[in-house]
């Protein structure tokens, strides 16, 4: 379980930067949360394989999806308790989208394989 590790203390960081930020732009970090999450899931995601040596299984994805999440809740309470709520919704943005991306690139989840199989079986059903 080191790949989960890994990625939660990535993500501790990654939010804490991320908050670090919100805390001087303001009102247009909540755009900018947008893009810096996908970027950081991305990341962290490439990293999860790095670690894992490529490996998958679901109870791994699911962990580091997991890692990502727990990883932005200490920095969240924490600017929570002191007053600042940009900061808190940039940092909710941030583990929503990271989260997602991190599960979604882990997963490797394709819709192609499936627009194939029903556009094959149109065809088929065509030539008949």
């Amino acid at each position: 379980m080191i790949g989960p590790g890994i990625i939660f203390i990535l993500s501790l960081i990654a939010s804490g930067l991320l908050a670090f930020i919100a805390s001087f732009i303001g009102f247009y970090m909540i755009f900018v949360a947008f893009a810096i999450a996908g970027g950081a899931g991305v990341f962290l995601s490439n990293v999860a394989l790095r670690v894992t040596s490529k490996r998958r299984s679901r109870p791994l994805f699911i962990a580091c999806a997991a890692g990502v999440a727990l990883g932005a809740i200490p920095i969240g309470l924490m600017l929570l308790f002191s007053g600042g709520i940009l900061p808190v919704i940039s940092i909710g943005i941030y583990a929503v989208v990271a989260t997602s991306t991190v599960y979604a690139r882990l997963a490797g989840s394709s819709y192609s394989h499936a627009y194939r199989t029903s556009y094959s079986k149109f065809c088929d059903y065509r030539q008949t």
